[in-house]
């Protein structure tokens, strides 16, 4: 349902309910995927809304999700306005070494890069 480009509205609420059931039970991958749902806008999606996307990412890594603490290392070393950050979250070098280090110790390809 997430990779469709025309995704059918019923079925994304549908999995969106599923995934927040899931993320209630602490399900990182859930949380990682509730991220998706709300860090962008895209029709027949539930509306942009960054803090609850932030929420639900900082509690995937928090989890010990590696792809989830490699997001959070990117977008606390992304820089407006030359990329476009899917969080509010700041710049922050510490934080991003931080969570890509998580991420690397668990081999997660991409925490090497940061």
């Amino acid at each position: 349902v997430f990779y469709d480009p025309k995704a059918d509205r019923a079925a994304v609420a549908a999995a969106v309910e599923r995934l927040e059931a899931a993320a209630k039970k602490d399900v990182p991958e859930a949380h990682q995927a509730l991220w998706v749902v709300y860090a962008r806008d895209r029709e027949n999606f539930p509306k942009k809304d960054l803090p609850r996307a932030e929420e639900h990412l900082l509690r995937a890594a928090g989890l010990g999700f590696a792809f989830s603490q490699r997001v959070l290392a990117v977008e606390h070393y992304r820089k407006r306005p030359y990329d476009a950050p899917l969080s509010s979250l700041p710049q922050n070098f510490k934080e991003a070494f931080r969570w890509a280090s998580l991420a690397a110790a668990q081999d997660d390809g991409g925490g090497h890069f940061i």
